[in-house]
């Protein structure tokens, strides 16, 4: 009988590389049972998984204000 099984782990490791080596071993093991082969692996981070820090940054001089006065004065300036 054949059978084809979908398995999702869940591997936490402090490198990408000890996370690798983590999954070689699980596969490895996978493969010295008669009969089981591995077709594919599909690797993801979840999301949100590396925190980012942007930069501070100053927020812009606010542009000077003028407000118009509601009528025109005499000499024809506003």
């Amino acid at each position: 009988m054949k059978l084809t099984a979908t398995i999702v782990l869940s591997v936490q490791e402090p490198s990408l590389a000890d996370a690798g080596a983590t999954l070689d071993e699980i596969l490895e093991s996978a493969r010295e049972h008669d009969g089981v082969a591995v077709q594919s692996v599909d690797l993801q981070t979840p999301a949100g998984a590396v925190p980012v820090t942007l930069p501070q940054t100053a927020a812009p001089p606010s542009p000077a204000r003028r407000v118009p006065h509601p009528q025109p004065l005499p000499n024809g300036r506003s």
